[in-house]
């Protein structure tokens, strides 16, 4: 037991403090414990494609979008007949995400969501770059 902390207790005990006051010096020497950091939520898919320097491209894009949306078209699949679910392209820009509905399962969506939010994809082409993460 550290003295200070001994010494109010002490102080205390012989009826120089009150337990108020006791508890007010206690809760003011105590280390502040620090506070465990709040696990990474991402919540946006992120697609971005940058011209380089001296190529000469126009193309840009920055395109964000709400894990929820992709979360809430998960659910609506995985209600779909079997039957019915199948390959799915969504178009960002230029470009195409294409999805396999086919494995969507109740089990498996919120397994895919959390590998979802560890993506970053960085695509280096001759003119652009372009990256896919999630925030």
């Amino acid at each position: 037991m550290r003295e200070d902390r001994r010494k109010v207790l002490a102080m205390l005990a012989t009826g120089r403090i009150s337990v108020e006051e006791a508890d007010h010096l206690l809760s003011a020497i105590a280390p502040q414990r620090e506070q465990p950091a709040a696990p990474y939520s991402p919540k946006f898919l992120r697609l971005l494609l940058e011209p380089k320097a001296d190529s000469g491209s126009q193309r840009k894009i920055d395109v964000r979008v709400p894990l929820g949306v992709i979360l809430s078209s998960l659910q609506i699949a995985k209600s779909l007949p079997l039957e019915k679910r199948g390959p799915m392209k969504i178009a960002l820009g230029t470009h195409i995400l294409a999805l396999d509905l086919e494995q969507v399962n109740p089990d498996n969506v919120n397994e895919f969501m959390a590998q979802l939010g560890q993506l970053t994809a960085d695509i280096d082409q001759k003119k652009e770059t372009v990256r896919l993460f999630c925030e």
